[in-house]
């Protein structure tokens, strides 16, 4: 006799989490209004309360689509599941959560299946706004281009604003548009395949002020992630004024007149004392380990032959130097040279290593030489991974 009671009071807790379904559209509800609604036809839409939608079609319809609650790094949350298939069986979910107004969007393949489906898919979406997003080597801000590999950020002259960006797999996720009318989420089509349970998601935020929805993107990402933002200064190099050997420096593969290497440093150690000033680090590029073939500290060409200072400029090793200079160091860090001794001893994915072992000696070597920080350059080539689904992340 307790059963109609029960029910009655999950009608009610499902009604008050926007979690019924009313004839094949299922709908729940977010953050500051925020609304999803998913049909068994395949059409999804999201809205938000200032007009705003963001719908696409699957293509395909949809069974077994639910929804429920529940509670991740970020907050409560609602979300409606589905299946459908297409070139492969599929699972997919939309995820509203509700103290933040941000859409999780997750998809899997639930057998080995062909790179061949995005999602979401948005043919709808805010049009006539204006939109930031980060190109090129240093990741400048762009107003007029939408690179695949960076977070997509529209706003309005009031500044309501959307970002766009994965929120998984980010080493080879790409946004796109695959028609002049839409945007949609996928992995890179360079990588032809996805093996079973392979899974992707995508973050959608919405709000008012460009910063402030940046801030509820990036907080999230870093939930969903299961990392803690450390403050602006955690850092040697961010906390204390430092010197630099870096390109376009006074010493960059560039010695004071006839001192060596050791003494030029030295030296410059010695006059920032002279003139009071403490000097908190000392940064070594690229010209204190020993490259190419020939193992040539001069020769700026090639990657490192060893991550180790050239016994030609630091004789009596990285350590002595470091407590004759009395500072931490940063050290700059190149690739892994095609004669480099380490594609034997270690595994490497094109041109940086992806084996533990190695990055356990690498990191030993620099802490008993009073290194802070490692400096990983070169980045967007050479010092790069095969481009696939594992070595990228493992990198």
């Amino acid at each position: 006799m307790a059963l109609p009671q029960v029910s009655v009071r999950l009608a009610f807790l499902f009604s008050a989490l926007g979690l019924l379904t009313a004839s094949a559209s299922t709908s729940i509800n977010g953050a500051n209004g925020l609304a999803v609604s998913v049909d068994s036809t395949g059409s999804y839409d999201v809205s938000t309360t200032n007009g705003w939608h963001f719908s696409g079609n699957i293509g395909k319809p949809l069974a077994n689509v639910a929804a429920t609650a529940g509670i991740d790094a970020t907050g409560h949350f609602s979300q409606i599941d589905f299946d459908f298939q297409t070139d492969a069986p599929r699972h997919a979910s939309i995820r509203a959560y509700w103290d933040q107004p941000a859409v999780l969007f997750s998809s899997t393949v639930n057998a080995a299946a062909a790179n061949s489906f995005s999602f979401p898919t948005f043919t709808t979406y805010p049009r006539g706004l204006n939109h930031i997003a980060f190109s090129g080597v240093f990741a400048n801000p762009t107003f007029t281009a939408l690179p695949s590999e960076s977070p997509w950020a529209f706003f309005d002259a009031h500044g309501s604003t959307f970002v766009l960006s994965p929120a998984a797999n980010f080493m080879v996720a790409d946004l796109t548009q695959p028609t002049a009318l839409s945007i949609a989420s996928s992995i890179d089509g360079q990588i032809a395949s996805l093996p079973q349970g392979f899974t992707h998601q995508t973050l959608l935020v919405t709000g008012e002020g460009i910063g402030a929805t940046f801030g509820v993107w990036g907080q999230t990402l870093t939930n969903l992630q299961g990392k803690t933002r450390p403050a602006n200064d955690a850092d040697t190099s961010l906390a204390q004024l430092g010197y630099w050997t870096d390109n376009g420096g006074t010493y960059y593969y560039h010695t004071e007149g006839s001192k060596s290497y050791q003494d030029t440093l030295l030296a410059v150690k010695a006059a920032f004392d002279a003139a009071q000033i403490k000097l908190g680090y000392l940064q070594l590029d690229s010209w204190f380990y020993p490259k190419g073939p020939a193992a040539d500290w001069s020769n700026g060409a090639y990657g490192f032959f060893e991550y180790e200072a050239a016994p030609a400029l630091f004789g009596s090793g990285l350590s002595s130097f470091q407590q004759q200079l009395g500072v931490p160091l940063i050290t700059h860090a190149r690739w892994i040279d095609a004669s480099s001794p380490y594609r034997q001893e270690y595994q490497v994915s094109g041109n940086v290593a992806t084996d533990p072992a190695y990055w356990d000696y690498a990191a030993s070597y620099l802490q008993a030489a009073g290194v802070a920080t490692y400096e990983q350059d070169w980045l967007v080539g050479p010092a790069i991974p095969n481009f696939n689904l594992t070595d990228p992340e493992a990198f």
